[in-house]
């Protein structure tokens, strides 16, 4: 963890109710230390101060100069430094090591049972912290967590048995005053040193210290999962049966998830999300998924481990992890061209007999619905209607009359075009006329032009020659009609008005209806305007809960049905909302499932697409 210069960001003294706060922390973290030992490393008068790491959430407590704690996620689980294990010796129960292993240690490589010299470790768990001992001494070299749980302390010589965190000779250590011990000169060729070092693990040097892989967590799940790897990874490319383990069992189910189901563009996905909605469903069939029953314990755990889940020959994992704050963590890439990932096969799922159980009997749904806009014409336009008796009209549930929106435009225009509405007034023009000139004397100038009409004068007006003034065709001329009963007087007769303006005016005269259309040949016509279903989530005490609002209003779905549906496939609970009258109005899903909510509706429900606003 410690192998480039640690940047420091901010450091800042602290209090004594502060001091006091970490003292108590680490009497939680460390049974075995005493209190006066508490006190000598964290005393009153001398000054004790806090650094926070650039780029990561470390923290790190010095005395003095001296490091003594460091807290690796900023979540109070905070580990030793070479200091402070030189000072309290048995802070921490210990692994006896053989002195070839040391050697290993300072390169950076994680413990691996045939160097530990304990017949019985004694009886531990997955990340119990241990500090290293080397045999013939007394002093602590290393800090880290088990990587390995026993209840009876009898262990196998194989496999990964601590993955170190921090030991002395690394940047850490070197903050502070040196501590240096003596190491026995042994040679490479040593047969004991040979003997050891078989299977050893040696991390990347270039490891570095960032926000997402080095909390302790990641580094128990890393060493776990590359002996998962060493050890399993052809029996795990194969349709497990039923007498596995629950960690086969947990992996069979994530590679059918990645395989089957995700899909890069539904990446990214919490990991909570993730296992409920296609990890569960992607269990054998006959099988139950219980991380808890796992050696991994917690979901994060596993997932950390199948990111460092590598077959021959592959440089990544199967998936890649992010981590926005503690305990939020997003899936946001799986690696397809991992051995292991193309190397499996697929089995039976819960979800494949689900979905052949679901073609053999439809859902208690009606079958996809269509939702059409109808509208009403008020009985002062009811003249309009008459313009036009092709049109066919829908009957509402009260024998309304009433009409598509296609078939509203088309009445409209209609009228406007049997009363000549959208074509323009000619402008009455004045000619001068035969009669008007023999009332009158003539001039000589008149007198010359009757003698020789053919010579008439420019000025003379030439009707037949005369054409009618064009007008934009997008407009039509209201009526008197129209300016009573749609405009109410605010527009008088003769205005011209654009063709959209007076669409727009008469649509707003109408009252909207609603027609849904279903599979099954059943047609219902309900009054207003469409209601969209509503799909959102929030915090509730501190949990996130999905409501499902109007479901109802397009749908006519027992809610119970619905409700229990959706229990199962996100493996959540749920509960229903009643409005005054009595009638369930809201469904309510325990967990963020927008997305997932809406695409299970639209997939088993047929709810249209378009109906949803969240």
């Amino acid at each position: 963890m410690f192998k480039k210069p640690i940047k420091v960001k901010t450091q800042n003294i602290l209090k004594g109710s502060e001091r006091k706060k970490l003292r108590e922390l680490v009497a939680r973290s460390f049974p075995n230390a005493k209190e006066e030992d508490i006190l000598s490393l964290i005393p009153t008068k001398e000054e004790v101060s806090v650094l926070k790491i650039a780029q990561s959430r470390m923290l790190i407590y010095l005395l003095g100069k001296e490091p003594i704690l460091f807290d690796p996620n900023d979540d109070n689980d905070i580990y030793p430094t070479a200091f402070t294990l030189h000072k309290i010796p048995n802070i921490l129960p210990t692994l006896t090591i053989f002195p070839p292993v040391l050697h290993y240690i300072l390169k950076g490589a994680n413990l691996m049972l045939p160097g530990v010299a304990d017949d019985n470790i004694g009886v531990c768990q997955i990340g119990d912290k241990r500090s290293v001992v080397l045999m013939g001494t007394s002093f602590p070299i290393a800090v880290g967590t088990m990587a390995i749980a026993s209840r009876t302390g009898i262990i196998e010589r194989k496999g990964i048995a601590l993955s170190v965190i921090h030991h002395f000779r690394d940047t850490l250590s070197e903050m502070g005053t040196r501590i240096d011990i003596t190491i026995p000169d042994i040679s490479e060729d040593d047969k004991l040193a040979t003997e050891f070092s078989e299977g050893v693990d040696i991390i990347d040097s270039e490891s570095t210290i960032t926000a997402t892989e080095t909390t302790t967590t990641t580094t128990t799940t890393t060493t776990e999962t590359t002996d998962i790897n060493n050890n399993n990874s052809e029996s795990s490319s194969s349709t497990p049966p039923g007498d596995k383990s629950m960690d086969e069992l947990l992996l069979a189910s994530f590679l059918q998830a990645i395989r089957t189901k995700l899909k890069d563009k539904k990446l990214p996905i919490l990991i909570n999300v993730f296992y409920a909605t296609m990890m569960i469903p992607c269990r054998p069939v006959g099988t139950e998924l219980e991380i808890k029953k796992s050696s991994y314990k917690k979901l994060s755990v596993f997932l950390y481990a199948m990111k460092v889940l590598v077959g021959e020959g592959d440089p990544l994992g199967l998936i890649s992890l992010v981590e926005e704050s503690p305990g939020v963590i997003y899936i946001t890439a799986v690696h397809r061209g991992n051995e292991i990932y193309r190397r499996f096969q697929p089995h039976i799922s819960v979800q494949d007999e689900e979905d052949r159980e679901a073609e053999k009997t439809k859902p208690k749904g009606d079958g996809k619905i269509k939702i059409k806009e109808i509208f009403e014409l008020p009985p002062s336009l009811h003249r309009i209607i008459e313009s036009d008796s092709n049109i066919q009209c829908i009957q509402g549930p009260k024998k309304e009359v009433l009409f598509t929106t296609t078939d509203i435009a088309e009445i409209l225009w209609t009228y406007v075009r049997i009363n000549s509405l959208d074509q323009p007034l000619l402008e009455e023009k004045s000619f001068p006329s035969l009669s008007s000139s023999t009332t009158t004397t003539p001039s000589k100038q008149q007198t010359s032009s009757k003698r020789a009409p053919s010579k008439a004068t420019p000025s003379e007006p030439t009707p037949s020659k005369e054409q009618p003034p064009s007008k934009p065709a997008s407009t039509v001329r209201v009526d008197s009609f129209l300016a009573a009963n749609l405009y109410k007087g605010k527009v008088s007769e003769g205005t011209e008005v654009q063709k959209q303006d007076i669409l727009m005016a008469f649509k707003e005269k109408l009252r909207p209806f609603y027609q849904i259309v279903r599979e099954n040949g059943d047609v219902d016509v309900k009054k207003g305007k469409v209601q969209m279903i509503q799909i959102s989530s929030a915090k509730v005490s501190n949990k996130w809960v999905t409501s499902i609002t109007n479901l109802a209003g397009l749908c006519s779905i027992d809610f119970s049905v619905v409700t229990r549906d959706l229990q199962h496939k996100f493996a959540c609970s749920t509960s229903t909302t009643k409005d005054v009258s009595g009638v369930c109005d809201k469904i309510l899903v325990h967990g963020n499932f927008v997305k997932e909510v809406a695409e299970y509706l639209v997939e088993k429900y047929h709810v249209p697409k378009r109906s949803y606003s969240s």
